[in-house]
């Protein structure tokens, strides 16, 4: 038996990427991965989407070489808006790398399967 992909799940949308996970039907907790009821207050879960757009948390440069990464690669914890948390892959410039509080917006999927997040641009 093959274990689940822990890396949460994007969709794209009317162009636009979003996160597909659960929202809580009792408290509204938000969680990236599929859940058969709330972490918090075990009421019910329903599908929802996040994003696009969200605040980093904190960031981190992988300088180290990994199967499937080239380095330098650039890694986020995205506050999506109304959403969850979640670790993605940065389209950024690995020597300057988002700031906590910087803004970003969900882009794709990496080549190795990571959410991939870059800058967000003026509508």
């Amino acid at each position: 038996m093959t274990a689940p992909d822990p890396r949460p799940h994007l969709v794209e949308s009317g162009g636009e990427w979003r996160l597909a996970g659960h929202r809580c039907t009792a408290c509204g907790y938000r969680v990236a991965f599929a859940r058969p009821w709330c972490p918090l207050c075990r009421a019910a879960v329903e599908p929802a989407r996040f994003g696009p757009a969200g605040t980093v948390w904190a960031s981190a440069v992988q300088r180290i070489p990994v199967p499937g990464l080239d380095p330098p690669v650039v890694f986020a914890y995205l506050d999506l808006d109304d959403g969850p948390r979640c670790l993605v892959q940065c389209a950024v410039d690995a020597e300057d790398p988002p700031a906590p509080g910087a803004r970003l917006r969900l882009s794709g999927v990496s080549a190795t399967g990571d959410p991939l997040a870059g800058p967000l641009e003026a509508p």
